[in-house]
């Protein structure tokens, strides 16, 4: 029996002796499966990396299909000549592609200043539309400042450069023909903007949409359709924007600074700012970032709809009046609907007016409902001030909630402007008494969606 016994014990041996030698092939197998070259591991990496390249290339499908689906009511161009604008008249000359906008940037810069011409946008361009350029993708305007493919570089890294420097500004007449250019991207040096520098010059009948900005650094400029006013005498008629605008120092909607010469004046007329206003280390305008030290400015007919963030100073119309010369201010028929905020000084039509004694300026038949914020307490609804001369104000409204008071006042007599109520501003006396003071040039207010008066 016990020879039985060890003769079992023997087989149970080499059978527990096998059992472990095929475990471990058996493993052997599996880890090879798992870990081997051409293993699960390996094979799930390979599979994701190559999920990941064609969720990637799908993203980017995706998303030049969402732009051409966006873009399906801009117009196809047919530009016969691409970068080079059609001539109307002896006078006129036509826009009717990107390249043809591109070009134009290029001509300004390179000496060709188009006074005594009118250039007109032919089309509504969309930066990000195929169908906006004649070929999109095309790599050979090295000459223009653009190093690759087109679109790529004016929608993704470099983007538009500004028509006009201070070299060559231009002095023309421009006119979008109530046409828009979609989703433009500009990250320039400085006195970003449709238009960086400009002399002379009228710009009219355009709407802007996108994202400005400068490079990082010390006194930069931008808005959406004029950064720099230089000289002259110059206007800016009918233009709306949607972008978003942000730099270092003086910044507005529709125009970020006018020259200290003392020599310019400009008028804004009809203009309207739907897009974010932003000031990193000084001033932030809805519609005009610094006045500067012009001869005369005056503002009619225009309304900020959005949020203007100055680091010191911010207005919801002018950010900062800082003249120290003979000049007149007109504010005109206008209102601010964005929330103003700054460290210093902010109000809802005029920031700042830090004008001499010898300065006129004149506030007419405006009102704020935004709210205003000055983290210094130096806030009202319609105008803060430190200069020595006091402002005519007529038909000044600002409602109640959006500042402790109407004039924030530091080295003149206190100007007091009585708030209204929110009823009273969203209703038909309002709108009545904002027209009855209308002047003959002046546009009409009509009741909007929420009930305040804008602008027909």
């Amino acid at each position: 029996m016990e020879k039985q016994f060890e003769k079992f014990k023997g087989i149970t041996l080499v059978a527990l002796v096998i059992t472990i030698v095929v475990l471990l092939i058996l493993a052997g197998v599996s880890i090879n499966l798992v870990i081997g070259d051409n293993g699960i591991i390996t094979k799930a990496q390979e599979a994701s990396k190559k999920y990941q390249n064609l969720s990637t290339n799908e993203k980017e499908e995706i998303s030049n299909l969402e732009d051409e689906i966006n873009s399906f009511d801009i117009p196809m161009v047919v530009d016969k000549n691409p970068g080079e604008l059609e001539r109307e008249n002896e006078n006129t000359l036509v826009i009717n592609s990107m390249e043809d906008l591109v070009y134009f940037s290029y001509s300004v810069q390179s000496g060709d200043n188009y006074e005594g011409k009118i250039v007109k946008l032919g089309l509504t361009l969309d930066f990000k539309a195929h169908k906006s350029y004649v070929d999109y993708n095309r790599s050979d305007y090295s000459q223009y400042g653009y190093n690759g493919p087109l679109q790529t570089i004016l929608t993704s890294t470099q983007g538009f450069i500004p028509i006009g420097t201070m070299e060559h500004p231009f002095k023309g007449i421009f006119d979008g023909q109530e046409n828009k250019l979609i989703n433009i991207l500009i990250k320039w040096e400085n006195y970003s903007g449709l238009f960086g520098v400009i002399e002379n010059a009228t710009i009219k009948n355009i709407t802007i949409t996108g994202n400005i900005t400068t490079i990082t650094g010390n006194e930069k400029v931008a808005s959406s359709v004029v950064g720099y006013i230089a000289d002259g005498t110059n206007y800016i008629t009918n233009c709306t924007n949607y972008a978003d605008i942000k730099a270092n120092t003086h910044v507005g909607g529709i125009v970020g600074l006018v020259n200290s010469n003392g020599s310019v004046s400009l008028y804004i007329e009809n203009c309207a700012n739907y897009g974010k206003v932003e000031s990193e280390s000084y001033v932030a305008g809805g519609i005009l970032g610094n006045s500067g030290n012009a001869s005369k400015v005056e503002i009619c007919d225009c309304i900020n709809y959005s949020d203007i963030n100055g680091a010191r100073t911010a207005g919801g119309i002018i950010g900062v009046q800082m003249n120290n010369g003979k000049l007149k201010l007109n504010v005109y028929n206008s209102c601010n609907f964005g929330n103003i905020k700054a460290q210093e000084f902010c109000a809802g039509i005029i920031g700042q007016n830090d004008a001499t004694t010898v300065a006129e300026i004149h506030i007419s038949n405006v009102y704020n409902i935004g709210k205003i914020n000055s983290e210094a307490g130096c806030d009202s609804s319609i105008l803060s001030m430190s200069s020595w001369r006091k402002p005519i104000m007529e038909n000044c409204y600002w409602m109640e909630g959006t500042s402790e008071r109407g004039v924030y006042t530091v080295n003149t007599e206190n100007i007091e402007i009585e708030s209204i109520t929110q009823e009273m501003m969203q209703s038909k006396e309002f709108i009545t008494k904002l027209n009855e003071a209308k002047e003959l040039n002046w546009k009409k207010w009509v009741k909007g969606q929420d009930g305040y008066p804008v602008l027909q």
